[in-house]
């Protein structure tokens, strides 16, 4: 017996509501939860109505400030070669959310060690005059070292988030860290390559064309990379010299190369040196620099730069009154900071509470997460927010429409409340509507939006509380997209799961997923 009809329909969901958040939010629109999730709700109810209603909404997606397809996705741009060579730099950390991702930003986890457990999420040493590197990722028995990481100052104490040692690939090339985008997914390697597969309509596979591949494809120009980070539709890598190099869409100026041409290969962020980490969401990017400050650039609508305007920059602007800091995370419209005391502070989108302050009011400059100590990680999805703490708990703010904050309700917070459920855990990633976090044991679990199946536990059914992905031991990291989620494998193998419209997944197919696949093809 064949499969269901509505199995067919979901997939075709999943790419038009891909299309609907790409053109809300890289027109301006309200990002994804004011638009595009609440169209995904609606037609998910109606699923026979779905396609009429979803191509008769897609001329809605920008209300505001309606554009030419054509100049949304403009890629004309050649771009330019990374820089390469350098010496060492400092920290690598985790990005949210991307998370990163991802949208979600997407997120991914850096500063990662290959062999003997990693330091997960940025397991950080810092201090007041500096910052302990992690990052960088250390492959074994013949895997080069392609980054390390300098200490800073003395004291500071250690919030390592560790997890699970790598084993590495004898004499081989070994994947370090994962970074994944709206429909895109990226991975580093040990000899400071990239290499991504899944949506390249913005440039983001970084190989000079816009052509989707469903399996790995190699990063052009680029080497020397000890971090990479996923905005929603385009990547940015830390070079082993301290600059930045980035690719994809750039209709924000986030790509930062002080124009707004989509780059197909990586470009040099002007202005930028000393980076310890980098940071990327939606429209904007961000950097850590090595005495504590931070940089962002790019859209600026909800105050995501910091800087105490709301005008966006093509070119790096400094964020207001941050010092000492440890860690950077960049989301769907907002950022967060962690200090080396475990404080953190936010600024930017607040629409749904995902800052954590208490209010729904956006800010242009950085304002204190209320009751948050301890913190490890921070990982921010499309308009929620999640925290790892120093007893390996974690608790989330922002929407909660499907549940993203883990805590049994759909129940929106202003302020952080623990993810129910969920103790032992390495590290977090947050996806555009979904969460998900690596267990010391290996495994793993998600909770939140499953349309796609990005949750991982065989069904599409949303999750107000974690699930156990299924098929999934051995991880040593979890990354989260716009609606799937790879994990990084201890021998040395990727897993990815959820929706696959545009190759995302890696295993060669554009076929959805609701349990994790492999990814084929690699080095």
């Amino acid at each position: 017996m064949g499969s269901p009809p509505w199995v067919a329909l979901a997939s075709a969901l999943e790419t038009m509501v891909s299309v609907v958040r790409r053109l809300a939010v890289k027109q301006r629109c309200m990002p994804s939860d004011y638009f595009a999730d609440n169209l995904v709700a609606m037609i998910w109810e109606c699923r026979w109505l779905a396609i009429a209603l979803a191509l008769s909404f897609t001329g809605l997606a920008c209300l505001r400030t309606p554009m030419d397809e054509q100049q949304v996705m403009n890629t004309t741009g050649a771009g330019g070669g990374a820089a390469t060579g350098g010496t060492t730099d400092t920290i690598g950390n985790t990005g949210g959310g991307g998370t990163t991702s991802f949208p979600g930003g997407a997120t991914s986890a850096g500063g990662t060690v290959a062999s003997g457990g990693i330091t997960s999420a940025g397991g950080i040493m810092g201090t007041t005059a500096g910052v302990t590197s992690s990052a960088g990722t250390t492959g074994t028995m013949g895997g080069a070292t392609s980054s390390g990481g300098t200490t800073g100052t003395t004291g500071g104490a250690t919030s390592s988030v560790g997890g699970n040692g790598a084993a590495g690939n004898t004499g081989t090339l070994v994947v370090t860290q994962l970074a994944l985008g709206d429909s895109t997914s990226c991975a580093l390697f040990s000899d400071g390559t990239v290499r991504c597969w899944g949506d390249n309509l913005g440039g983001e596979l970084g190989n000079g064309t816009t052509a989707d591949s469903s399996t790995p494809v190699v990063v052009e120009g680029l080497s020397g990379a000890v971090e990479i980070m996923a905005g929603m539709s385009h990547f940015c890598a830390r070079l082993n010299d301290g600059e930045v190099t980035c690719w994809g869409s750039n209709y924000f100026g986030q790509i930062g190369d002080g124009t707004n041409t989509s780059r197909l290969t990586p470009v040099v962020v002007q202005g930028l040196s000393g980076v310890v980490e980098v940071g990327a969401g939606y429209g904007n990017s961000c950097a850590l620099l090595n005495d504590g400050t931070v940089k962002c650039w790019g859209d600026n609508y909800f105050g995501q730069l910091g800087n105490g305007t709301t005008a966006g920059s093509s070119t790096p602007v400094g964020v207001q009154g941050l010092v000492s800091v440890v860690q950077i995370t960049v989301g769907g419209g907002n950022s967060c900071a962690r200090f080396v005391d475990g404080s953190a502070k936010c600024w930017g989108s607040n629409y749904d509470g995902q800052i954590g302050d208490g209010t729904d009011t956006n800010r242009l400059t950085p304002v204190v997460v209320q009751g948050l100590s301890g913190v490890a990680q921070i990982a921010i999805g499309g308009s929620h927010a999640c925290a790892l703490l120093g007893d390996s708990s974690v608790s989330c703010s922002g929407d909660n429409e499907y549940g993203q904050l883990g805590d049994g309700t759909t129940t929106s917070r202003l302020t952080l409340m623990p993810v129910e459920a969920l103790s032992q855990v390495a590290q977090i990633a947050a996806g555009d509507n979904h969460s998900c976090a690596l267990i010391n044991d290996g495994t793993a679990k998600c909770w939140g939006f499953n349309l796609g199946g990005e949750l991982g536990d065989g069904t599409r059914t949303n999750g107000l509380t974690p699930v156990v992905v299924q098929g999934f031991s051995g991880g040593v990291e979890v990354a989260a997209g716009l609606s799937h989620s790879c994990g990084r494998m201890s021998d040395g193998t990727i897993k990815c799961w959820g929706s696959n419209s545009s190759g995302e997944l890696g295993n060669g197919t554009t076929v959805s997923s609701s349990t994790p696949v492999q990814v084929v093809a690699l080095p």
